[in-house]
């Protein structure tokens, strides 16, 4: 076995045997995060903006938005989007204080569906699923964040972290 790996396993088996392990043994770290779906028109919480690289509750939106704009537009930028109604205005604001394709967003009434695990891949530490989030940001809303999760009766999983867990990787 290479030095570098004994190394990492080290560490590693320092991280499982001193991380707060939120009351389960061995957990499985994943990114705890929020989902918004489509509703009846009516039906919603909010209205959701699907763009074609992402969507965003219309306030986070505008914020993008008004973002985009220089500082005097800023005011008037605001208030052009929060004072349309369901029809063309968005669209029409969308276009004049950025210049974007109007027609390439569409607004949607939403609500917020359960806390979800967002990746099913797991971590193996509270801190790389909280490094993973912190690179990986634009991929999570904001209020996502590093869950644990039990591995229960996976003797496999079990096996592979006592054996991390326990072995002293400076003495191999």
């Amino acid at each position: 076995m290479k030095q570098e790996d004994k190394k990492f396993l080290a560490e590693l088996a320092k991280e499982l045997n001193t991380q707060d392990n939120a009351g389960t043994a061995n957990p499985i770290w994943c990114i705890m995060d929020q989902e918004d779906i489509i509703m009846p028109e009516g039906d919603g919480d909010f209205k959701l903006v699907v763009g074609p690289e992402a969507a965003a509750p219309l306030n986070d939106f505008v914020d993008w938005i008004v973002g985009e704009v220089s500082e005097e537009l800023k005011e008037e930028a605001e208030e052009a989007f929060f004072l349309c109604d369901d029809t063309d205005e968005p669209r029409n604001a969308l276009e004049e204080y950025t210049g974007e394709d109007p027609y390439s967003y569409s607004m949607y009434d939403a609500s917020m569906e359960e806390r979800i695990c967002r990746n099913a891949t797991g971590f193996l530490t509270k801190k790389s699923a909280e490094e993973h989030l912190k690179q990986n940001a634009h991929h999570y809303s904001k209020d996502a964040r590093a869950y644990a999760l039990s591995a229960w009766r996976n003797p496999v999983r079990e096996r592979l972290i006592k054996i991390i867990k326990e072995t002293n990787w400076e003495e191999l």
